[in-house]
């Protein structure tokens, strides 16, 4: 098939709008050269590659998981919404959640291909898994701190002139509030010390909080709650 005939059987397909603009574009270089270079062509070839019938197919049933898979469309607005606080990812990111939130008010559908990769990575799938999974604290119950916390993962508060390492100040908290705030540490959750879901602390004889990650906590000791 000649070039020519190749452009325009690709431009009666819906096209992203990138692909879109690299068809128009070669359209405007075999109408004043008359060829595409060697380069141009294999571009062509891997657009063309996305657009045949099994692409086409394999797209569609991934769109399909988004509409109608409830469990996975949350988690996509878990990673949309750590991703747009975090800046990677940023645009795929706020177009996928309009997606998800309300997909009628969206002018088209987000490239899919994005979506994968945005989900795919180990970030992603750290954020889900520490987000899903169960809290190891409740309201009410009191906590201790762990020895040599990561200060990434503890916050002070409404403490005033209070510090983050003012909390290894206090032998121990009381738990006032359970994700205090979205997670946002993409570490890999350990099943003994727990994630990164956030926790509000008020620490025991004081009136200053602290928001703690919950792999930096553990519950207290005998010697902490008076007993023997």
């Amino acid at each position: 098939m000649e070039i020519t005939d190749r452009l325009e059987s690709l431009k009666a397909k819906s096209l992203s709008p990138r692909h879109s603009e690299v068809v128009d574009s070669f359209s405007k270089a075999v109408r004043k050269w008359g060829r595409l270079t060697p380069r141009q062509e294999s571009f062509l070839g891997s657009i063309e590659l996305q657009y045949d019938e099994k692409a086409i197919a394999e797209r569609q049933e991934k769109l399909r998981r988004v509409q109608e898979d409830e469990e996975y469309r949350k988690d996509v607005e878990i990673v949309c919404r750590y991703y747009i606080m975090s800046g990677y990812y940023r645009n795929t990111a706020r177009e996928w959640l309009a997606f998800v939130l309300d997909p009628a008010s969206c002018v088209g559908t987000p490239n899919i291909e994005s979506l994968e990769k945005m989900m795919g990575n180990k970030y992603a799938q750290n954020i889900v898994e520490n987000t899903k999974a169960p809290a190891k604290f409740v309201v009410g119950e009191l906590v201790q701190m762990r020895s040599n916390p990561s200060w990434e993962n503890v916050k002070s508060e409404n403490g005033g002139n209070a510090y983050a390492r003012d909390v290894l100040g206090y032998e121990a908290f009381m738990v006032i509030e359970v994700d205090s705030r979205p997670v946002n540490r993409p570490l890999t959750y350990h099943k003994t010390q727990g994630g990164t879901r956030w926790y509000k602390l008020l620490p025991l004889g004081s009136t200053s909080t602290f928001e703690v990650c919950e792999r930096e906590l553990k519950r207290p000791t005998k010697k902490v709650l008076g007993k023997k």
